[in-house]
């Protein structure tokens, strides 16, 4: 009888054994499947995924489950040191623009950006901006300028806009920005690195608005 009971034992401990093992190995194909898109800071309701807790990885941006779809334009235009100047960042100016003071550069420079609008699965927009040339910074902020209503939807009034730490491809915070009357936020910007905001607003084409 304790011989009976000793193996007994011993098969149950092999169980836990290979339970333990089998266990181990589903959380490390876990981890290694997201690994290109880990979490940066904690807090998800497991429901859905903020977009700024991910990594940001430019080439990955539509192989990511929580990207719907991505719009691209580029912009270019040359400025005055002396006079500063406009960039804009849409076909009508008044909606995206990046006004340069001046006297703010240390020579007249060539200007680009590539401005990004992403419509996640939880039906946000995020806007990202990449300017150049990446690096420069200015002796008096430069200004980017937006028409929330046009570019987040009917009913946004506030933007949170972040920055991207380059060396970690993680998103900092920056500060929430309120609009003016016109749904205008200035949005200081002192050196050019990678930016996105977004915010709470309705699609124009849902409500039935172009």
């Amino acid at each position: 009888m304790a011989v009976r009971k000793t193996r007994d034992a011993s098969n149950n401990y092999i169980r836990t054994i290979i339970l333990l093992a089998l266990s181990i190995g589903a959380l490390t194909l876990l981890s290694v499947g997201c690994e290109e898109y880990a979490v940066v800071s904690e807090g998800d309701s497991g429901d859905s995924v903020n977009f700024f807790d991910v990594v940001y990885n430019r080439d990955a941006l539509s192989t990511r489950p929580d990207v719907s779809d991505i719009q691209s334009s580029s912009f270019e235009s040359r400025l005055s040191a002396d006079k500063g100047g406009m960039l804009p960042l849409h076909d009508a100016a008044e909606i995206q623009s990046f006004v340069v003071l001046p006297a703010s550069i240390p020579s007249d420079t060539t200007f680009s950006a590539e401005v990004l609008k992403i419509k996640t699965v939880d039906r946000k927009t995020v806007m990202v901006y990449e300017f150049g040339p990446d690096g420069l910074v200015f002796s008096r902020p430069a200004v980017l300028r937006l028409n929330l209503r046009e570019i987040l939807g009917i009913g946004a009034s506030s933007i949170k806009f972040y920055g991207l730490n380059e060396d970690t491809a993680e998103w900092v915070y920056l500060g929430t920005y309120d609009s003016d009357t016109q749904n205008i936020v200035n949005v200081p910007i002192n050196h050019f690195s990678v930016y996105a905001g977004s915010g709470d607003g309705s699609d124009h084409e849902k409500d039935g608005q172009k």
